[in-house]
């Protein structure tokens, strides 16, 4: 998702170090979230939502290489705000500086780290400022177009990941070790998922030592859950029942725990300015020391730029597909390390790129091994360069509501949203708002959706709904809500969808998709802006389509979606 904030009321950036206040979003990366602090996309844009008008900033470099969109307030900031000390820094008013030669604004900028080494000289790659009419919209609209000029034209694939529009999420084996679930209790949960809709099984921690540890070993299975034989016998008894099965693998991760990494793989690890790797990483799973961060397995990651380290990696990711599943998922692909420049004077290739370029490299040939098998690739990543080599993303919406970046830009590619708590009605509600995948995740003490008794009923029917007007929304692109106005009491969210198929089959290449959060019914009054649509069908949970007049006036009953197709006809 993408970040907002009012530029001109707030800013966002440091308190010490440079004379102003300065912030930076490094590319490429996959989140700018609390920690990484990193684009997953090449672009920001200032606009404005009163008067329509915006101002694009683009990075189109064809190149893969490490950049930074960067911003420093002039000239200085007030901590003593209305929001107080940890609020965002507030802009100086024009009355607090005497001096009207002193400008009160920002300088923006894409700043490159050309470390030249040998070379003499640098070229800057080109950096886009395009003034336009509309919002955030209009420059994803920008960015996309010099994508599929310069990187890569995507088109909807009907047989890739996204044909999975559920997946039922178990994990195995935790990260300190204790196995959950064995092998062969994979066809019950297999049964359950097909039970309520979901046709693809995700599995992970089912390789030696669990999720998250051991790694770069992940294709051997866990002798604690069973053997080889058993592990390949319960996948292929799996697919028989008609549920596809899609094994966990990780990217270029390393645990500084393990003898191998003591002994060799140390070499390859992406290293700061000052001989030492990167930040190491771990996430708490189990036990209560381990949840606080105390006794997690801790992972670095490696270059795959060094020939020996990428054919590791190659070489575990062609053994588990070797287990005959008809699905593949790649973890944390640049999203469990955040620090990708690598400084390692052994390292082949540039300090800016060379990370970043094998990794994508490597990808993009494993992709196209599994595509001719016909094995669609899943990936942990928002990042756009790795967008042409899958069909699905690996993530988490936990919140209400989201800007929809990913889904505008992206639309191809359908990302996922995990559901872990037994009653996440709403985040069910809001798969269907945005087209997101909807995961089951047995992170806690479940490894099957028969565990979540409340809300399996309601799943299976979201599914059914989804699939009956799948060329509304699912194969569709997540749109501007100005195709319609909605009048509620301002805690309803909607999202617009707009068909990726010429001719859908409700007639209309549009669709709203309504939903709340709070305890009872809402109500809604809702119209569409072209008058070419006179009616509208409504489908509900549990319901039969009705139609209704423009404009429908209903309510949305507690942790229930509302889905509106407009039409045509009287």
């Amino acid at each position: 998702g993408g970040e907002e904030f009012a530029f001109y009321r707030e800013f966002p950036g440091s308190y010490i170090g440079p004379s102003r206040p300065t912030f930076a979003y490094t590319y490429p990366g996959t989140s700018v979230d609390y920690w990484q602090q990193n684009l997953s996309m090449s672009w920001t844009t200032l606009y404005n939502k009163e008067t329509g008008q915006a101002v694009y900033f683009g990075n189109h470099n064809p190149e893969v290489a490490f950049s930074a969109f960067w911003g420093e307030l002039s000239p200085c900031a007030s901590h003593a705000n209305p929001e107080g000390r940890w609020g965002s820094q507030a802009w100086p008013h024009p009355s607090q500086s005497d001096d009207d030669d002193v400008a009160i604004g920002a300088a923006l900028g894409w700043v490159f780290f050309p470390f030249l080494g040998g070379h003499a000289t640098y070229m800057s790659p080109p950096v886009v400022i395009r003034f336009h009419n509309g919002g955030w919209w209009e420059s994803a609209r920008t960015f996309r177009n010099w994508f599929n000029n310069n990187v890569a034209k995507m088109e909807i694939d009907e047989s890739g990941m996204a044909r999975w529009d559920a997946w039922q999420a178990t994990f195995m084996a935790t990260p300190e070790g204790r196995p959950r679930y064995r092998f062969d209790d994979l066809p019950q949960y297999a049964a359950d998922a097909k039970d309520a809709g979901i046709n693809l099984i995700m599995l992970a921690g089912w390789h030696t030592g669990g999720i998250d540890a051991n790694y770069p070993h992940f294709s051997e299975p866990n002798p604690q859950l069973g053997t080889r034989d058993e592990f390949v016998a319960a996948i292929k008894e799996c697919q028989e029942i008609g549920v596809a099965v899609m094994v966990w693998t990780n990217a270029n991760q390393m645990n500084v725990e393990t003898e191998w990494y003591k002994e060799s793989l140390y070499k390859y690890a992406i290293q700061n300015p000052y001989g030492s790797p990167h930040m190491p990483l771990g996430y708490g799973f189990d036990s209560l020391l381990h949840l606080i961060g105390y006794t997690v397995p801790r992972m670095v990651a490696g270059n795959m730029s060094h020939p020996e380290f990428r054919q590791i990696i190659v070489d575990e990711w062609k053994k588990a597909q070797s287990l005959g599943t008809q699905a593949f998922l790649i973890d944390k692909i640049i999203s469990g390390e955040p620090y990708h420049l690598d400084f390692n004077r052994e390292a082949p290739g540039r300090i800016e790129s060379s990370a970043h370029q094998s990794l994508l490299e490597a990808v993009s040939e494993f992709s196209d091994d599994l595509e001719m098998d016909g094995v669609p690739l899943a990936l942990e990543t928002a990042w756009d360069r790795m967008m042409p080599y899958c069909t699905a993303l690996y993530n988490r919406y936990f919140g209400q509501d989201h800007m929809p970046v990913q889904e505008a830009v992206f639309p191809e590619v359908k990302a996922t949203a995990c559901l872990t708590g037994y009653f996440d009605f709403g985040l069910v509600n809001k798969c269907l708002r945005f087209g997101h995948i909807i995961a089951i995740e047995g992170i806690n003490d479940s490894g099957s959706i028969a565990d979540f008794p409340d809300l399996q009923p309601y799943v299976k029917e979201a599914i059914r709904l989804r699939r009956e007007l799948a060329d509304n929304i699912w194969w569709s692109s997540v749109v501007e809500q100005n195709i319609a106005t909605v009048k509620h009491d301002g805690t309803v969210y909607v999202g617009a969808h707009e068909s990726l198929r010429d001719n859908p089959a409700s007639g209309s290449e549009h669709a709203l998709v309504l939903q709340h959060f709070e305890l009872g019914s809402k109500d809604v009054e809702i119209s569409f802006r072209d008058p070419k649509w006179r009616t509208a069908l409504l489908y509900r949970p549990y319901g039969k389509k009705e139609k209704s007049n423009l404009p429908v006036r209903t309510e949305i009953p507690q942790d229930q979606v509302l889905i509106v197709i407009p039409q045509t006809s009287d």
